[in-house]
């Protein structure tokens, strides 16, 4: 085998059913195909095993003689611009399948069925749109699968059950609806179907799967949000697959650290009980001051009242001793004249 990697300069006549006319510029190393060694000139005739042509700027639409290439296993189309429909007529021997990050749209077609040996498919950040066939009953070696940033709509097909080898699904940012039931039995380890209209509940069995995220959805028992992941599909830009993040060390944390850490908390704790303490005197204080000035207030009117009722009390007995005074003075005054007639009497007899 060999690998043909032509300068930047350099024009490779591509014929395998893409229909762009003329060569077709190839530069950099991102422009590989991968045949067989010989020379159409020998007698011998290329047969072209991978094609990666990602990120190339290529305009165009697909042609529909792809299906005559029987020994193509990789093909990677990803970030270009390439337009109009996914052809019918694919690579029936495909393993690998990328064409994320162009302008296809239309629906999925239904040569993707065919694609026995197929493993990894990924058709995200495109315009597709209808609803998703049922494509995947003979697609027993996809492993993964991503359709996410469409427009794709409908119900899931019931032929998604049967990817009995799928680990990782994307279906995120479209505008699926109905249930997710057809995804429980499948052993996943990452499912992302944000931003859709499903609905329903959710199946207990996803409560396995290891990097689930479903928010975005009118599920009936929505879990808690996990803490956010990434997804290496959001920018498909490496086609071998995901790369994982490297990892961080932990630096151990020395014993005088952990004290100088811990001090400052005692000391804000302290000072807090100590606030909390002044501020309870300072209301208690306020409270008994207040209550005293109350009695003070509630004491004076008796005081009033009492002298009052004194008062009067003295000026009825002045009152009565004056009443008395005048009779007796009366009476004294009365008497001499009532005297004088009882002594007058007699006389006149």
């Amino acid at each position: 085998m060999a690998t043909v990697q032509d300068k930047p300069e350099a024009r490779f006549a591509w014929r395998c059913g893409l229909c762009w006319e003329g060569a077709l510029p190839v530069t950099g190393s991102r422009a590989t195909a991968q045949v067989a060694t010989g020379h159409p000139s020998h007698g011998r005739s290329i047969t072209l095993l991978k094609c990666k042509l990602y990120g190339m700027e290529l305009n165009g639409t697909l042609g529909y003689q792809l299906s005559s290439l029987q020994a193509l296993k990789t093909m990677d189309l990803s970030n270009n611009y390439l337009h109009d429909s996914i052809p019918y007529q694919l690579p029936s021997n495909l393993t690998y399948l990328n064409l994320a990050n162009n302008n296809f749209s239309g629906n999925l077609p239904y040569s993707i069925s065919n694609l026995v040996s197929l493993e990894y498919l990924n058709l995200s950040h495109n315009s597709l749109f209808q609803e998703i066939g049922e494509l995947f009953g003979s697609l027993n070696s996809l492993s993964e699968l991503d359709v996410s940033f469409n427009n794709l709509t409908g119900n899931l097909p019931f032929s998604m059950g049967s990817l009995s080898k799928l680990s990782s699904l994307y279906m995120q940012n479209n505008q699926l609806s109905g249930t997710v039931d057809v995804l429980s039995n499948i052993s996943l380890a990452t499912l992302n179907i944000t931003n859709n209209n499903f609905s329903g509940m959710i199946p207990q069995g996803f409560s396995s799967i290891p990097n689930l995220i479903v928010g975005g959805n009118s599920f009936v028992n929505m879990p808690a949000s996990p803490p956010p992941t990434l997804n290496p599909h959001d920018q498909p830009n490496d086609p071998q697959g995901p790369v994982s993040a490297p990892t961080i060390p932990e630096t151990p944390i020395d014993q005088d650290d952990k004290k100088m850490q811990t001090g400052p908390l005692i000391g804000i704790a302290v000072g807090s009980i100590a606030a909390a303490s002044c501020v309870l005197f300072v209301l208690v204080f306020c409270l008994h001051n207040a209550r005293k000035r109350n009695d003070d207030e509630s004491s004076e009117p008796k005081d009033i009242v009492g002298s009052l009722a004194v008062n009067i009390e003295r000026a009825s007995n002045r009152e009565v001793l004056n009443n008395n005074h005048e009779n007796a003075v009366v009476a004294a005054s009365d008497l001499p004249a009532r005297t004088a007639c009882f002594t007058a009497a007699p006389r006149s007899n």
